[in-house]
């Protein structure tokens, strides 16, 4: 397949996904919010109740506590169980560093509440996992090195030396010793990948999926949109002049819904 029958089978995909914009699904969960917060209907007249009646929130509201207190109110969301005895000890690690990096890397208690809320009110609730990198910048600084430890020091690719001087190695010819030569002091500046799992609920209207399919393992098609900046895309290496030209091709602000 080439580019552009790749991109003519990715726009059919947007204009009949479930959640795109103005579509039925969209309108249904607008309406749904406006129902929620109770907004007015449009058609009040003067001098009669202004009142609008809450029941979808209270529906929503009540039920909850009792979602948040099954899968929150535990010290674990997951549990890995061993098949052997000899799978004990990975199980226990299993279980874990996945509820460490879900309640503590990420925000696991807002994350369930969302995803909840969203499936009670929306229709559909969707969380999204996703292994990401990004450069971490640490400096170090020595002193007292030989040439051999500088040289082993500064010729990683990920090191850039910030400070750099030299100094004679004290003593050395006088108690009769071989002449080790200078010494250096040194203060670098380490820029490396650091890796990690984010976990985050996406906004309804930003998830798009093939309609009619009951589960995502059976859907050809799903798509997660959302706005970005041009800086954002040029640090993930598109090219800045093309972002450019792109920048104002799309202004849809993904509908009402957002």
């Amino acid at each position: 397949m080439d580019e552009s029958a790749l991109k003519m089978l990715i726009a059919a995909n947007i204009a009949r996904a479930a959640g795109r914009d103005d579509g039925a699904l969209s309108r249904d969960r607008l309406g749904a919010l406006k129902y929620y917060r109770g907004d007015p209907f449009g058609n009040e007249e003067e001098g009669h109740s202004q009142v609008v009646s809450r029941d979808v929130a209270e529906a929503v509201d009540s039920v909850m506590p009792s979602l948040m207190r099954i899968f929150a109110s535990g010290d674990e969301v997951v549990s890995f169980q061993p098949f052997g005895p000899e799978d004990e000890g990975a199980a226990a690690q299993a279980t874990d560093y996945v509820n460490w990096v879900f309640n503590q890397q990420n925000a696991g208690f807002t994350i369930l509440n969302d995803w909840f809320k969203d499936a009670l009110l929306f229709r559909i609730g969707v969380v999204k996992a996703w292994w990401t990198e990004e450069d971490e910048t640490t400096t170090e600084s020595y002193r007292g090195l030989d040439d051999i430890q500088f040289q082993a020091l500064t010729s990683v690719e990920a090191v850039e030396i910030v400070e750099h001087s030299t100094e004679d190695a004290p003593f050395g010819q006088a108690l009769g010793q071989p002449d080790q030569g200078p010494t250096h002091s040194v203060k670098l500046r380490r820029t490396e990948k650091a890796g990690c799992v984010q976990v985050c609920a996406l906004p309804p209207e930003e998830f798009l999926v093939e309609p009619g399919v009951a589960r995502l393992e059976d859907a050809s098609f799903m798509a997660h949109r959302r706005r970005r900046t041009v800086s954002d895309l040029v640090a993930s290496g598109y090219k800045r002049s093309v972002i450019e030209r792109l920048a104002s091709a799309g202004e849809s602000d993904l509908g009402l819904e957002r």
